[in-house]
């Protein structure tokens, strides 16, 4: 439940804020979640919560662990023999590193949107938001028509391209490439969405348009992405991560983590001293 409440605080453009009752459940939490490559630590006894229908926005400057944090809750680290995971992720309760897990069962409740838009070349902008539905065995054309167009509209892209559904993905421009991912992570239902700098390459009408994507999608879901932008932290996040050299200094309510936070180190990132 949410409630609204007045402000009139610089940092917020909006006249109205949500305020987020404290009970609502954790979607995923880590436990003492560490991460080596070979004998290189790279992150280091990170323990969070993310809250279901939550916007959790992880910042810090450029190698302190984001992304991998990121990857880790997808478990796309399996594959690198290197990598020496320690720790937990619970997702609904159910630990995603315990032994009898299954990751591919995992992957189609946490969809990931990269940092570049990754269409696939040789499939049309339809065949690219249904692929996931294929792949697990979805083949009625009603289904997979009604399914896609919902996805898109969630990623505010349907009214641009609804005319030209059987033309490449590659024909369309960055913004759009990057909505089209966005599309097609949605289009499986996934419970929690992961983001990495989803805007980064974007132009500022696109960025607009995936954050309205984003702050839309949190009624469905729970959302975890990485930012450098503090701006953007501001518009669309309920929760900050703050992260350095592996750990993490400081996480909290988004007002209070800009408006007065706890830590120097943060306070210094946060108001440009470094970054």
């Amino acid at each position: 439940m949410l409630k609204r409440e007045e402000t009139t605080s610089a940092f917020y453009p909006e006249e109205q804020i949500y305020k987020h009752e404290f009970n609502k459940p954790d979607k995923v939490r880590t436990d003492s979640l560490s991460i080596s490559f070979g004998s290189k630590k790279i992150l280091s006894d990170v323990s969070l919560n993310f809250k279901e229908n939550n916007v959790t926005a992880i910042m810090g400057p450029s190698g302190c662990g984001k992304t991998v944090l990121l990857r880790l809750l997808n478990r796309m680290h399996d594959i690198n023999k290197s990598a020496k995971v320690s720790g937990k992720v619970f997702f609904d309760s159910v630990n995603l590193y315990s032994d009898s897990f299954d990751p591919y069962h995992h992957r189609q409740k946490i969809g990931m949107v990269f940092q570049k838009p990754n269409p696939f070349p040789t499939m049309s902008i339809f065949d690219n938001v249904v692929a996931g539905l294929k792949l697990n065995g979805l083949k009625d054309k009603h289904s997979l028509n009604k399914i896609a167009e919902r996805s898109l509209k969630m990623a505010y892209l349907w009214d641009e391209i609804k005319d030209r559904l059987n033309m490449p993905a590659t024909d369309l421009s960055g913004g759009q490439q990057q909505r089209l991912c966005i599309a097609r992570a949605l289009a499986v239902k996934p419970d929690v969405l992961l983001m990495d700098e989803p805007t980064s390459a974007l132009d500022p009408v696109s960025t607009v348009m995936v954050e309205d994507a984003i702050r839309e999608l949190k009624k469905d879901m729970t959302v975890i992405m990485v930012t450098h932008n503090l701006e953007q932290a501001k518009r669309v996040a309920d929760h900050v991560v703050f992260m350095y050299l592996g750990k993490v200094i400081e996480s909290g309510d988004v007002r209070q983590m800009f408006d007065s936070p706890k830590e120097e180190l943060t306070r210094k990132y946060l108001s440009g001293i470094f970054g």
